[in-house]
């Protein structure tokens, strides 16, 4: 019996060991997002936000760009939640995560919270913001957290008045510094009542006069001294105050010269730096002792090709790409710390010349880590200083590199500019050589923009000059790069027959590695003509080469090109083992084009082979790393690409994406750091409830140590008492049986919930992989139905050649657009006069709504103009040429096409078009139009006399139903001469809005500019009006499609 007795009491521990353990095993939490503001609801970058337990910081994170923030809090907690950031005032909440007891076992709930914090202006009773101004707690009835409404309503009130009390303090700081400054200026103090306007306009942003003040303080202290001298001035005092500790006497200059140059890094940063070392105390150091202590860094970079079967693979994924790139940026940012401050001893000499050659480095420095705004700034310096030096070379030299930046930043217009501003130093100078390069890079700029055919005609003006000064290696690489252009344009032979011009200098000259690049593109041009064999053979010799060369990264690019052979030959074990050779050499060589490419070639062979498991796996692989490397999403085979000029390498595309790059990177690399964050939090939380854990079985098996003992001891010295002992067990032990049983139900309910929730995230997984998949497909469809839509409006080869001087200005506001234009030439013999005719017909016209809806009305719009055209011409019914029959007939097909009957409520689909037929022989146009008018510009019959533009004023009736009473379309004859320029366009140029006041274009500006650009030529018309529509544009998005049409006589 007393065995029995031990034996019941062990059970009595256990079971209590197993229940602490069971509510002890799975804890939850509550995933907390959301972002800091100020009163305005703008974010507000770099706040912290700190979560307080017990008075004690628990956790801290900083906000990011946009003012937002991620954390979780553990359940069964009481925290306080505040956000505050220097120069604004704290504001707390109270947070609760004590949830029932029954819901704390592996849930986690997400919470929502933005906080506006107050701004701390001098005279603000802050009182309220003591305390905490919100509470959130978990409400029963919703089963989520929410708002405790009561608790803030008795804090409301005090929170809308301090509101009122802030925008009085507002007004009356406001009107306290316009008088401070109008005192300082009495008092010839120009700089501090600049920096007194400067405040506030920042407390009243509408009021006009501390703008008005401002600019007359700037035109006061620019009598004597110029802005840039006024800068430095500040500057230099301001680092010689740093260097004496003196570190709020700096930040006064370095906010002065702040005032000269609003976004000068240099001065910026400063600030931010006196403003850390002013609240932590700590001094900084001198100039001299900054020098002493930089050190250079130089990287050597091991070339060597291990053989293959040495090869270690390697995991590439985006974020090992952005680790790649963090670390080579550090080195670089060093590099430009020391920079700065050679430039600032530089230009404390005096030396122009000198400090140019540093803004140059710097410039450089930024632009090798993808900083282009950084690296625009410092070529724009320069080119200043060069302007001042009246150096020419420096002057053409950083024009070009302005270009360069501007093309890297996606800028292609703006880079056209400075290149051509450039080219015409270059002329002036008689610099053929000079002009040659430029003619490449203005080459390069159109082939991104894909106007391939204005990429030729440059590249052909670069292989030109460079034949003339006898470059035989230039002339040859241009042919290369024309052979490029043309394989993309489907041009093979004319590709073909560059490539073998280019191979034969290449043979001459033993250039190695252009032959096998060149080997490489002329197996593609035999690919795409279908003949495997030769194609197979080049690739084999492109590859020969660059293995003799140790060309790792080339040898891939070949080996994934062979793969495609494999696959159209129906061999796909050939093909698997090429891409998988391809994979690994892409992983050594850290060629990511390649690797991704590859493992979508990956994911297309398993999915024919029905293995969805690995083309799966694959699919991954390539997502990982696609969206962040230029080129990864393009199918098919690798076309090489060749550097023409030594340095003109420093326009290659940096391995992000340059229209994505910048954006993912920062989206990435922040995931990345939260990621990290959460993953270093939950090992903590984990350690913490294994402690507890360890610690409450401690505390049990003493417990139930001591309590064995004590009823041992008892059994012991008190026999008589057991016998009534074992009855109380024998009672017990039928609770612990409905205990044991409870806790088993408890376990199978565990189990069940985790087996569902485990089903959920699968489910989940699928459902994201088939949105991604959806996603993909949509923007495949857009991009197939832009591709559809560039080939109906694209006029043909003939037409384009055979139209004089002209231009084509087509900016969709979406990937697909709502305008179109239609061009034709017609030749034939009228029967009435016997003469030969020479007509060109053209239609710009403008459909209903932007994007996909506008693209099918042009679409449709396209097909009926075609079918009136070809229905013309196949009936001969010359007679009908005419632009008001066209237009009555266009109408008619499109309400007839619409099923419009005008009834109430009906879609007011519809377009407004104008049409132009222009007979070349006779200088003479028919002109009709709906809602479009035409302008011509005249020139001038002596130099005494202007540019006149002449207004032709369109019909108001639209293509489409019209409630009103149907009119017939009428007819303008109009008579041109020799240097005359008419022009036909949409109304999207004008309707933009833009420009320092946010307002329309609109047609009088739109007539100014083309009176002010008559003596450019029609080529730099263009460029002049799309630069000027991007400038107004600026930061605000495009209103609608831009169409415009010019024709110089």
């Amino acid at each position: 019996m007393q065995l029995n007795y031990l034996k019941n009491l062990t059970a009595i521990l256990f079971f209590i060991f197993l229940f602490s353990a069971v509510s002890n095993a799975q804890e939850s939490f509550v995933q907390v997002s959301g972002s800091i503001l100020n009163l305005e609801k703008k974010p507000i970058k770099g706040a912290s936000v700190n979560v307080l337990l017990e008075n004690k910081v628990f956790k801290s994170v900083k906000t990011g760009r946009k003012g937002d923030f991620a954390f979780e809090l553990p359940h069964s907690k009481d925290f306080i939640i505040e956000g505050t950031k220097r120069g604004f005032v704290t504001k707390k909440i109270k947070f609760s995560t004590k949830v029932p007891q029954k819901e704390t076992k592996g849930f986690m709930w997400e919470y929502e919270l933005s906080l506006q914090i107050f701004e701390n202006i001098e005279g603000l009773d802050v009182s309220p913001l003591k305390e905490p101004v919100a509470a959130v707690k978990y409400n029963k009835s919703e089963e989520e957290f929410d708002y405790d409404q009561s608790f803030y309503a008795l804090v409301k009130p005090k929170l809308d008045a301090m509101a009122k009390q802030m925008l009085e303090l507002r007004n009356k700081h406001y009107e306290k510094n316009v008088a401070m400054g109008a005192e300082l200026m009495k008092q010839n103090k120009l700089e501090e009542a600049w920096a007194c306007y400067y405040k506030a306009d920042e407390l009243k942003p509408e009021s006009k006069e501390p703008d008005k003040k401002i600019k007359e303080i700037k035109k006061l202290l620019t009598k004597n001294s110029s802005i840039d001298e006024l800068y430095k001035n500040a500057i230099s005092s301001a680092d010689h105050m740093a260097s004496k500790n003196k570190l709020n006497d700096a930040l006064k200059d370095y906010e002065k010269a702040m005032l000269y140059r609003p976004e000068d890094m240099y001065a910026s940063n400063k600030i931010h730096e006196m403003e850390k070392l002013i609240a932590s105390g700590t001094v900084v150091a001198s100039d001299d002792n900054l020098a002493e202590n930089t050190t250079t860094t130089t990287v050597t970079a091991n070339t060597s090709a291990p053989p293959l079967n040495d090869i270690k693979e390697k995991k590439v994924t985006a974020e090992t790409i952005i680790h790649d790139n963090d670390r080579r940026e550090l080195i670089v940012k060093r590099k430009i710390d020391s920079c700065l401050i050679v430039l600032n001893a530089r230009e404390k000499s005096g030396n122009k010349k000198e400090a140019v050659e540093v803004i140059n480095v710097l410039a450089e420095l930024y632009l090798s880590i993808g900083d282009f705004d950084a690296a625009n700034d410092y070529y724009d310096r320069a080119l200043r200083l060069n302007q001042d030096l009246g150096d020419k070379v420096a002057i053409s030299k950083t024009l070009n590199n302005l270009g360069v930046v501007s093309d890297n930043a996606a800028s292609p217009d703006k880079a056209l500019a400075y290149f051509q501003t450039s080219l015409e130093v270059k002329k002036d100078m008689k610099d053929k050589d000079g002009m040659a390069k430029i003619y490449y890079r203005m080459a390069k700029v159109y082939y991104k923009k894909r106007d391939l055919k204005r990429a030729i005609e440059y590249m052909e003006k670069s292989c030109e000059l460079d034949a003339e000064l006898k470059n035989e290696k230039e002339v040859a690489l241009s042919d290369f790069m024309i052979g490029n252009i043309y394989y993309e344009m489907r041009k093979f032979s004319e590709s073909e027959d560059r490539y073998n011009s280019a191979f034969a200098v290449f043979e001459r000259l033993n250039m190695k590695k252009e032959k096998a690049a060149l080997l490489n593109n002329i197996g593609n041009v035999f690919f795409s003509k279908g003949n495997l064999d030769k194609a197979l053979e080049s690739y084999n010799a492109s590859m020969s080469l660059k293995e003799s060369l140790s060309n790792k990264s080339g040898v891939s690019a070949s080996l994934h090109n062979i793969g495609y052979i494999y696959i159209n030959k129906k061999d796909i074990n050939k093909a698997i083992w090429n891409f998988n050779r391809s994979v690994l050499l892409a992983r050594t060589s850290s060629n990511n084009v390649v690797l991704a490419r590859g493992y979508f070639a990956f994911n297309e062979v398993y999915t024919q082979q029905k293995e969805h498991q690995k083309a799966l796996e694959y699919f991954k692989l390539y997502s990982s790393i696609s969206q962040i490397v230029q080129g990864a999403d393009i199918e098919g085979q690798i076309i090489e690409n060749l550097v023409k000029y030594e340095g003109d390498a420093i326009t290659k595309d940096s391995e992000l994406s340059l229209l994505k790059g910048e954006l993912i990177k920062q989206k990435l690399y922040s995931q990345a750091i939260a990621l990290k964050n959460e993953a270093q939090n939950a090992e903590m939380a984990r350690l913490e409830a294994l402690m507890k854990q360890n610690r409450m079985v401690q505390y049990f098996s003493f417990g139930g140590l001591a309590v064995f003992l004590f009823f041992f001891i008892i059994l012991l010295l008190n026999y008589r008492r057991l016998k009534k002992a074992f009855k109380v067990i024998k009672a017990h032990e039928k609770v612990i049986e409905a205990q044991k049983q409870e806790i088993e139900t408890q376990r199978d309910f565990v189990i069940k919930q985790g087996d569902r929730i485990a089903s959920q995230n699968v489910r989940i997984k699928e459902q994201r992989d088939f949105a991604l998949i959806q996603a993909k497909e949509i923007n495949d469809s857009v991009n197939y139905a832009k591709h559809i839509q560039s080939a109906l409006l694209q006029p043909d080869d003939e037409v384009i050649d055979a139209l004089p001087d002209h231009f084509v200005l087509f900016k969709p506001k979406k990937v697909v657009s709502g305008d179109f234009y239609w061009i034709k030439n017609l030749k034939y013999n009228d029967s009435v006069t016997n003469a030969n005719r020479n007509l060109f017909i053209i239609v710009v016209a403008d459909c209903t709504g932007p994007g996909v809806p506008g693209a099918v009305m042009s679409m449709l719009g396209v097909a009926l103009v075609n079918e009136i055209y070809n229905k013309i011409i196949e009936t001969q019914a010359f007679d009908q040429l005419r632009t008001d029959l066209i237009l009555n007939q266009l109408r008619d097909k499109f309400i007839k096409s619409l099923h419009l009957k005008g009834r109430e409520g009906e879609n007011k689909d519809g377009m407004d078009v104008a049409i132009v037929i222009y007979d070349v022989d006779k200088k003479l146009i028919q002109f009709s139009a709906a809602n479009h008018p035409l302008y011509i510009v005249r020139k001038p019959l002596s130099p005494e006399q202007q540019y006149t533009l002449d207004e032709i004023k369109a019909d108001k009736i639209p293509i489409g139903m019209y409630l009103e009473n149907i009119d017939n379309f009428s007819k303008h004859d109009l008579q041109l001469a020799k240097g005359d320029t008419f022009y036909l366009f949409s109304d999207g140029y004008s309707d933009q809005f833009g420009g320092s006041k946010g307002k329309k274009f609109l047609l009088k500006q739109f007539k100014d500019m083309i009176l002010d650009i008559q003596l450019k030529s029609i080529d730099e018309q263009r460029i002049h009006i799309n630069q000027s529509f991007e400038e107004w544009k600026g930061v605000n998005e495009q209103v609608d499609d831009v169409t415009i049409f010019a024709l110089k006589v």
